[in-house]
């Protein structure tokens, strides 16, 4: 079995071109590295909502759930309504306005954003998976 697989490893090192030195007794240890995480860890529903609860302004629960640009559109809305309640400017209530609305619906849309996370595999995985 081992010789079925270095010869193997071998004919695959030639096929992509990978330098010939490396050891066939290295084996998985040297080809995981170039793969890197192929399975993303599921996401927890608890964890999401703990950091929707303390962090829910600025989008953080949207950053681990993987939507990064509403986590970040999120954020800057924080950022702005902050700027605009410090400088004390009647904009202010509008943006909290809809920060708030924002926020209380993400506690309706977290249980799909979470089925979504962990039942979705990226395609860039399972590119990596085969490659």
């Amino acid at each position: 079995m081992a010789r079925r697989r270095e010869a193997f490893l071998a004919s695959e090192r030639q096929r992509v071109g990978a330098p010939a030195e490396l050891e066939a007794n290295r084996g998985a240890a040297t080809i995981a590295p170039s793969v890197g995480n192929i399975y993303a860890r599921s996401k927890s529903m608890t964890m999401a909502y703990l950091i929707w609860f303390l962090l829910g302004q600025t989008g953080a629960h949207r950053f681990y759930l993987g939507r990064m640009t509403s986590g970040a559109i999120q954020l800057g809305l924080w950022v702005v309504n902050i700027t605009l309640m410090l400088s004390m400017n009647p904009l202010s209530i509008f943006g909290l306005i809809v920060a708030g609305i924002w926020v209380i619906g993400d506690a309706f849309l977290i249980p799909g954003m979470v089925r979504e996370t962990n039942g979705a595999l990226r395609p860039s995985q399972v590119a990596q998976a085969f490659a």
